[in-house]
């Protein structure tokens, strides 16, 4: 979003929040809050804000409150996705755990309206976020249960983008399959069953990469390379260290060669990490012969 845009926005926000104090029926102000809701999430794709993510989520709690689902399905089920990424952005900034365990609730409830045959791209963008929730989860707590239930969510999304064509809306749910898989092959309690999970990963990655051209997608071409790389190291853990360990040196270096640390520094940072932890699995290797 421009600079323009966002400016645009926080104005008609300043402009509906005013006129909650005009007299008004219910529907009407309910109709206004889920306005100021989605004005707010309009707001956090530009950049994420305690203050907006909390505005969000109090002017759609409010507004469900008149939406009954007898009533007003259509409206109530929009409501309930506008709250599950009200939450999800409110993760990455507090309550982490709880947040993304209401997303997750909201997201699964708006599920029941939006129905594959019916709103099949609506179905498919929860079914993807879910799994990125599910996948954050997993990173918390029940690791092998969240990271399944990521990987279905994933899967459901795919099998609706596969159909439609949908090329980026597939990398992107094939980079929350991947690090879902990554999860639980981390999880793992034998050795086979890291190998598959990894490998697994692995596929995803490279399907989200056939995707995500270098020179187009720097970001999100760094962040696949980035959990292909994850995924090396860890298939490093139980088979062909060596080989593996360069193999995620090498992915780093790829990724790393098309974005700067100025423009896009979490991906560089994450890179980095990458590349230390590879050369630090090396060097074990090299003093363990």
């Amino acid at each position: 979003m421009a600079e323009s845009e966002l400016a645009e926005y926080q104005r008609a926000l300043r402009v509906w929040e005013r006129m909650l104090a005009m007299e008004m029926d219910a529907l009407q102000r309910s109709n206004l809050l889920r306005r100021i809701g989605n004005g707010c999430l309009e707001i956090l794709e530009h950049k994420n804000d305690l203050e907006v993510c909390r505005r969000a989520i109090d002017a759609y709690e409010e507004a469900l409150q008149f939406y009954a689902p007898e009533s007003y399905p259509a409206l109530r089920a929009r409501v309930l996705r506008g709250l599950g990424s009200a939450y999800s952005s409110l993760a990455d900034l507090a309550d982490r755990r709880r947040s993304l365990s209401r997303a997750v609730s909201f997201w699964e409830e708006a599920l029941g309206f939006f129905a594959a045959a019916s709103f099949p791209e609506d179905h498919a963008a929860i079914q993807n976020e879910l799994s990125g929730a599910y996948r954050k989860l997993a990173e918390l707590e029940s690791r092998r249960d969240n990271a399944k239930l990521a990987i279905a969510a994933a899967l459901a999304a795919l099998s609706i983008y596969r159909s439609k064509d949908q090329l980026l809306d597939c990398a992107a749910a094939q980079l929350n399959l991947a690090g879902a898989y990554l999860i639980l092959a981390q999880a793992a309690g034998y050795a086979a069953d890291q190998a598959d999970g990894c490998r697994k990963a692995m596929a995803a990655c490279r399907e989200a990469l056939a995707a995500y051209a270098q020179d187009r997608y720097p970001a999100r071409y760094a962040a696949a390379k980035n959990r292909l790389a994850i995924a090396y190291l860890a298939l490093s853990q139980v088979e062909e260290r060596e080989e593996n360990c360069r193999n995620a040196l090498f992915a780093c270096r790829e990724a790393l060669s098309g974005i700067s640390r100025e423009e896009q520094p979490l991906a560089y940072a994450a890179l980095k990490n990458s590349l230390g932890n590879a050369y630090l699995a090396l060097a074990k290797e090299a003093e363990a012969r």
